[in-house]
């Protein structure tokens, strides 16, 4: 998915983080690529660990999907 999500506008770019959410395991890791990152609503999605993006648990977050 590198260097992909940019190109999306921001309501499919919530979308796919939603998915990658659901379907990652607990403490799944997302891989971006350097020019990406993750704002708005699916910030709370994931943790930030340098390169990497963590999964957060469904209780930590409470965005809805748009």
């Amino acid at each position: 998915c590198r260097n992909v999500i940019i190109y999306f506008n921001f309501e499919l770019q919530n979308k796919v983080l939603h998915l990658f959410h659901r379907n990652l395991s607990k403490n799944g890791l997302l891989v971006l690529g350097k020019h990406e990152s993750i704002i708005g609503p699916g910030s709370n999605l994931f943790k930030k660990k340098g390169q990497l993006y963590v999964r957060q648990s469904a209780n930590n977050n409470r965005v809805s999907m748009v």
